[in-house]
């Protein structure tokens, strides 16, 4: 797989809202809830401004500032996943790809499971995915982004963040993937035809099955919901006429299973 664009990763950071802050402890009185707010805020604003240096020295061509400055993000913020996400990032540009590989083992290790914690909230899982596929564990990385998909239905992580995800992939080649990702755009709830259909990144999909599939299930669900107490009213506000169209859920899920093994 080729080195994912620093530009395109950004705006996944900022979708799913992975940057964190920590409330720094001080001598004397624990801080007020006002007090850890307003840390935790600059914090994640200083953050924000590093990954737009990193990006800014990546779009010019300036390899070893950004990785000085990624470094400086890793040190500053370690148990941020964002800060590692550029981290293996900027190695795997460089050519580095045993630190890119710490980089991706840091990131899956932030965002795995924590103690006394039920299983992964949406976000994490979506971020977790982007590990897995960026050390080359595509199975694992699909997998996970189908259960963010279908958990959060347009909720937590966006079917707009599911489509950058699909706009990443076409830009680095990988269309077959650019396609099941645009798929799961439309599970996540992503109805912008007018975005798909002048996105120049996705030209060399339209000649693919798959995408005039998924172009055809997005102008179904664009038909609109019916009113909330006609005859044929569903829950998720969606006709019958619509849902009789799709494949069924049951379909989908078995054929994902079958490709990328149980879920």
């Amino acid at each position: 797989m080729g080195p994912i664009p620093i530009r395109a990763i950004l705006s996944f950071a900022t979708l799913v809202g992975v940057v964190t802050a920590g409330a720094v402890l001080v001598l004397g009185a624990p801080p007020t809830h006002a007090e850890r707010s307003r840390q935790a805020s600059e914090q994640a604003t200083r953050s924000r401004g590093m990954v737009r240096e990193i990006r800014d020295a990546m779009e010019q061509g300036r390899l070893r500032d950004a990785e000085a400055i990624s470094a400086r993000h890793t040190d500053t913020f370690p148990e941020e996943p964002t800060a590692w996400l550029y981290y293996a990032l900027v190695r795997q540009r460089l050519g580095d790809q045993t630190q890119a590989r710490q980089g991706w083992d840091r990131l899956l290790e932030l965002t795995g499971p924590r103690p006394g914690r039920f299983g992964m909230g949406t976000e994490q899982m979506f971020m977790q995915a982007w590990a897995h596929y960026g050390a080359g564990r595509k199975g694992d990385a699909f997998r996970l982004w189908w259960q963010t998909a279908n958990s959060t239905r347009g909720r937590a992580v966006s079917g707009q963040s599911f489509y950058e995800l699909a706009h990443v992939m076409a830009e680095l080649g990988e269309h077959e993937d650019a396609i099941r990702a645009l798929h799961l755009a439309i599970d996540g709830g992503f109805q912008q035809l007018v975005v798909l259909r002048v996105d120049e990144t996705m030209d060399p999909l339209r000649s693919m099955p798959g995408y005039q599939r998924a172009v055809d299930r997005m102008v179904r669900r664009s038909m609109g919901p019916e009113p909330s107490h006609g005859p044929n009213h569903t829950n998720n506000g969606e006709t019958r006429q619509i849902l009789s169209l799709e494949p069924p859920f049951e379909e989908r899920l078995q054929r994902w299973i079958e490709q990328w093994g149980d879920l």
